[in-house]
């Protein structure tokens, strides 16, 4: 099970070394005030990313990611200093921070950042109540106990993936299937996992398991997300407030609730119904953290973007391209989907408030950096192309809109008024105070901002980056499962860059003390402040399940399965164990506990992260469900052992399989060890050490 000193030990070693790394190229190009909150980001994007690729060749080991991770400080502290002796002398005389023929450019001196040092800094206040507010968001990531039972938030659904964490910890990378693999090999994962592999390296350096690793990446996720957020609204504000209306405006939520309570639930759903995994930001920061450091990833390169238009030097060309690869190898939807549409849009209003001179220096930086990016990203970039092309003929994206209208609205009606609604009604209604503000920032523009060049380019950059996000939530889909990941995600970059905007606009009704303004921030916070309070309290305590007294008792059986399984082997066990512990089922106990492939570990998950065409892997989860409820056909479970690599296999008292247990009769499995009443341990007949003729297997009371 995770613990909270496992997890906190993580968080303490992943979060120091990745500031210390990050801090000096923070300094240098922020500026010393607004260095601190986004230097772990950048500290994470430059190794993570560094890292992966030379663990492509290298062994991945305690010693090897220690080694890697001393080398990438003296590789960034050698730049530095080479950066300032090359480049240095000439940054006052040659560089510019932008401008216009009637409002001449600041120059930026030898040794100043892109902001200087003396714009306000995040308060020290508002960074710890955003490190709280990580807490709440990564609690529902871990265990809560009650009694003898485990009790699990519904977040932890999506937390199955601890099983890629585990798989790079164990085998390294690339990493194979842990989920499925239709020849019952090593597999090809079609998921992006530069996320999941910053937690295996932290679960393989301090020894802990993938799912204490995956909670303090949860934790490192929010609080990045928030101190970013935090440093771009501050700098766009000029007010140090803005750092805390943004944790303010994260707390928000849906307004659905308060309104379902006046109209009524039904009445409600049958003309908007709820949008499945659509939501904001403390919705989604624990359900996807992976998404969420992408959306970070995204905000920071869109801020380095306008850097280059007063600056285009070899640092910040460098450190744009890892934070692009990073975004995409995190989340293929976020940082490389939406992130490539909101260039479309964001590149050519940078380049034309330039003055020509200007314009195709800064063009020719902005596609070194993406062409770097791609260099750096390629062997990820063709697998991820690979794995979509397996997976079917379509193309995995679709031009369509975003269902919001429900049964109340016929057909051609709904589909012709689902985009107006979803920017007129499913916005306001789902983030409410976020989306009011910013369309306040919109529309009052420059009367709401420092009269900078620099901070007009960065807020115009910004605009455009939520309505292109948005855009795609509300026009694009993604057609490789039957979720819609892609305006699910997208949707969540573009709640992220409405919070900062909002903050701006926020901080300056309060330090103005506009009262008006401010009383309506704060009705329109407290429509959302009942979900809010629900989400919190669900992340924190949970809800208690039937199974959660056999859930703490398998991670024993799993401990067990393990001394008979080698690392690369797979394991079958029923793919509906514990479905009533997750808001759909999943083998979630498999997942968390295991450390080791599975040959099957449900529809969900086998749907979302292999490349078999649907129809094939409904015949196999058929397979699957028949053998663990009891009613195996003839050849069932030879098909287990030889097609589908089935090396070890498990059954439980839970299982229709225990009484009419078919893994007993067959010749093609050996039982290993029965703890009676609790599970059986069988393996491959071909596999299994023989026992003498008079030995029993292993029996524990």
């Amino acid at each position: 099970m995770a613990s909270v000193g496992s997890a906190a030990l993580c968080v303490v070693v992943g979060l120091l070394y990745w500031t210390l790394l990050g801090y000096p190229i923070a300094q240098r190009l922020l500026g010393r005030p607004l260095a601190l909150p986004v230097a772990p980001l950048l500290g994470w994007a430059l190794h993570s990313v560094a890292a992966l690729l030379v663990f492509f060749v290298v062994p991945l080991s305690a010693v090897s990611i220690l080694t890697v991770a001393v080398l990438c400080l003296l590789l960034v502290f050698a730049a530095l200093k080479a950066e300032t002796a090359f480049f240095g002398l000439s940054a006052g005389r040659d560089h510019l921070r932008g401008g216009t023929p009637d409002r001449p450019m600041r120059p930026i001196g030898r040794g100043s950042s892109a902001a200087t040092d003396s714009a306000p800094a995040v308060p020290v206040l508002a960074l710890f109540m955003a490190a709280l507010l990580a807490v709440a968001v990564a609690a529902a990531i871990a265990p809560k106990y009650s009694g003898a039972a485990v009790v699990l938030s519904d977040e932890i659904f999506d937390h199955a993936k601890v099983a890629i964490v585990d798989e790079i910890a164990r085998l390294g990378v690339p990493p194979g299937n842990p989920f499925f693999a239709h020849d019952g090999g090593s597999g090809k994962l079609a998921y992006y996992y530069l996320w999941h592999f910053s937690a295996a390296e932290l679960s393989r350096l301090l020894g802990v398991s993938g799912w204490n690793a995956d909670l303090a990446m949860t934790f490192f996720s929010a609080l990045t997300s928030l101190s970013v957020m935090m440093a771009l609204a501050v700098r766009l504000s000029r007010r140090t407030s803005a750092g805390y209306w943004v944790v303010l405006l994260a707390l928000g939520s849906s307004a659905r609730p308060l309104i379902q309570k006046l109209v009524g639930v039904a009445s409600l759903a049958y003309w908007l119904p709820t949008p499945g995994g659509f939501g904001g930001w403390l919705f989604q920061s624990s359900w996807v953290p992976q998404h969420l450091i992408s959306c970070s990833c995204v905000s920071m390169s869109v801020y380095l973007m306008v850097e280059l238009t007063a600056r285009a030097n070899v640092l910040t060309v460098v450190v744009l391209a890892f934070l692009i690869a990073a975004g995409f190898e995190a989340s293929t939807w976020v940082g490389g989907v939406t992130f490539a549409v909101a260039t479309l849009c964001v590149v050519p209003i940078l380049l034309v408030r330039l003055e020509r001179p200007r314009q195709p220096p800064v063009a020719i930086a902005l596609l070194v950096a993406g062409i770097l990016s791609i260099l750096i990203a390629w062997p990820f970039l063709t697998a991820q192309a690979a794995a979509a092309l397996e997976r079917q003929t379509q193309f995995p994206i679709a031009l369509r809109a975003f269902t919001v209208l429900g049964e109340g609205f016929r057909e051609p009606w709904q589909s012709a008024l689902n985009l107006p609604a979803f920017w007129f009604a499913l916005l306001p209604l789902e983030f409410s105070a976020s989306f009011v503000l910013a369309v306040a920032f919109l529309l009052r523009g420059r009367k709401w901002i420092d009269p900078d060049e620099m901070v007009h380019r960065l807020s115009l950059a910004m605009v455009s980056l939520a309505a292109m996000a948005l855009l795609v939530a509300g026009s694009l889909a993604s057609t490789l499962a039957q979720n819609n990941d892609l305006s699910w995600r997208a949707g969540l970059l573009g709640s992220t860059t409405l919070i900062i905007l909002a903050a701006i606009g926020a901080s300056l009704v309060w330090d103005r003390r506009q009262w008006l303004p401010i009383g309506v921030l704060a009705t329109l916070l407290a429509t959302g402040a009942p979900e809010t309070y629900r989400e919190l309290q669900l992340n924190i305590v949970g809800e208690a399940e039937p199974d959660g007294a056999a859930f703490a008792r398998s991670a024993q059986m799993w401990q067990s399965v393990r001394r008979y399984t080698e690392p690369a082997e797979r394991v079958a066990n029923n793919p509906l164990a514990f479905q009533d512990m997750t808001p759909w089922p999943v083998n979630i106990s498999w997942g968390l506990l295991a450390d080791r492939r599975s040959c099957y570990p449900g529809w969900e998950l086998a749907q979302v992260y292999t490349s078999l065409p649907h129809d094939r892997l409904y015949l196999v989860d058929l397979l699957f469900k028949r053998v663990f409820s009891g009613a195996a056909d003839p050849g069932d479970i030879q098909q287990l052992s030889r097609a589908y690599g089935c090396d070890t296999a498990v059954v439980t008292p839970e299982d229709g399989a225990w009484s009419h247990d078919p893994f007993r009769d067959s010749s093609f499995y050996h039982l290993v060890e029965e703890n009676a009443g609790h599970w059986r341990i069988y393996r491959r007949s071909d596999l299994a050490q023989p026992r003498p003729p008079n030995e029993a297997p292993k029996i524990l009371e």
